[in-house]
């Protein structure tokens, strides 16, 4: 950028008109939620998650869920995903519900998930 947008200053920006013009790209959007475990009303803590787009096995993103809350937070491009446990111990002990994630707005949609223990452990 030829001025940080966060930090400008009019005196530096303004056109002759006294127009300031700013363009912003987007680089991506925010799908953020909660993850519990079925039945414990609990946090899946240190859950690993990916989010792979809706045709393909590839994640573009990955994190892991906050023992607050159970928060998680992945940005990617606006489309169709699909949020699956990593594999390894996440998909080892725990089975993920309600996997479709649709980004299409700037409101970052904070959604609940719910995990469930697999048979056994």
């Amino acid at each position: 950028a030829v001025v940080d947008l966060e930090n400008i200053r009019e005196a530096d920006a303004r056109k002759a008109d006294g127009r300031v013009d700013a363009v912003i790209e987007l680089s991506g959007l925010w799908y953020e939620g909660r993850v519990s475990v079925a039945g414990r009303r609990e946090p899946a803590a240190g859950l690993q998650i990916e989010l792979s787009p809706q045709h393909s096995s590839t994640p573009v993103t990955e994190t892991r869920v906050m023992q607050n809350l159970g928060y998680f937070a992945l940005a990617a491009s606006p489309g169709a995903y699909h949020l699956a446990l990593k594999p390894g111990p996440s998909n080892d002990t725990f089975r993920l519900r309600n996997s479709y994630v649709g980004l299409a707005t700037w409101t970052p949609t904070n959604v609940k998930h719910t995990v469930s223990l697999r048979k056994g452990k």
